[in-house]
């Protein structure tokens, strides 16, 4: 990739002057996250003077939520699921407005220098430069040199200015590659950092009302605690990592080939000691994640079910009978 991200964060600022010259010069594109954006258009004196677009972004607000509001009143008068359809209409409405809300502080910002600092103060900017440029902008950078930045930033994960869906697709994308049930990886192996991607899938739990996405955005969420720092290389359950080596999956359990699976768990079963270390520290990273788990989870109000308080009893267990 021939461009990167710098951010405010990280101690990069660029005066409002140079920022309008570079990017007139075609040297970098300005960003703001859409969430962001979103919380600066419902604070008082934070968002631009000189343009439209708060009064813009809450102006189609209130129509989703008129919208909303007049399919919940024909949804008693008329047809019940008229509701249906205006709760559709007012959650792409937001959706649309969130973005929107984005790109038309982007506009605001070149003609809004007040605006523009205010923003560089929340540290809230991102700026996609050319990798060719970096040494331009390295008299921006407080801490060390932008091309360093950069490759440091594209090791991150951090490569373009990502939405929270973006986020959560990437991680998606990993989790169809590899598993992430039988195995916990080092958080290395992520795309973007752990904390990233867990925020992004938390505000995504609260704002995302389908309930077959709820349950799948809370399975993202419980699969990003198996990602650990205390492991340098992933380590694989070795009861499911024997049936890998012999070409068998556990979805692939069937009445046809149990009797051959059962050979091959008899052949696991004669290694099980030498299988005990690797399982046990699976087992002590896999209570450590339902640990975290049970933390995310009170951010959104809520517990950890009674399925995996049994799974952690079951744990405790097992490493107390392995001491």
């Amino acid at each position: 990739m021939d461009k990167g991200i710098l951010t405010n964060r990280q101690g990069f600022r660029i005066p409002h002057t140079d920022m309008v010259n570079l990017k007139r010069q075609g040297m970098l594109n300005l960003g703001v996250e859409n969430d962001l954006a979103t919380k600066i258009a419902g604070m008082t004196n934070l968002g631009p003077k000189k343009t439209t677009a708060v009064t813009a972004f809450h102006f189609w607000n209130w129509l989703g939520f008129i919208v909303l509001l007049g399919s919940i009143y024909w949804s008693f008068t008329k047809n019940w699921w008229w509701f249906i359809g205006g709760f559709i209409i007012w959650r792409a409405l937001w959706s649309a407005n969130k973005t929107a809300n984005a790109e038309n502080f982007l506009d605001a910002a070149m003609v809004d220098k007040d605006f523009y600092d205010r923003v560089l103060e929340m540290n809230g900017w991102m700026y996609q430069v050319k990798k060719t440029d970096a040494a331009v902008f390295s008299q921006y950078l407080n801490l060390e040199n932008a091309e360093t930045q950069i490759e440091k930033n594209e090791q991150e994960g951090l490569k373009r200015c990502l939405t929270d869906r973006d986020l959560i697709a990437d991680f998606g994308d990993f989790l169809q590659a590899n598993d992430a049930t039988f195995t916990m990886w080092n958080e290395s192996a992520l795309p973007h950092s752990k904390e990233t991607i867990q925020r992004a899938l938390i505000r995504e739990i609260k704002e995302n009302a389908d309930p077959e996405m709820q349950k799948h955005l809370r399975l993202a969420l419980l699969y990003t605690c198996n990602f650990s720092k205390k492991i340098d290389s992933a380590v694989t359950k070795s009861a499911y990592e024997f049936l890998e080596r012999n070409n068998q999956k556990v979805s692939d359990i069937t009445d046809e080939n149990r009797e051959e699976l059962k050979k091959i768990a008899n052949e696991w079963i004669k290694n099980k000691e030498e299988n005990r270390t690797t399982d046990k520290i699976f087992d002590e990273l896999q209570l450590d994640a339902i640990a975290e788990y049970e933390s995310l989870l009170k951010e959104l109000g809520e517990t950890i079910s009674e399925d995996m308080l049994i799974r952690r009893r079951q744990l405790l267990s097992e490493l107390s009978e392995n001491t």
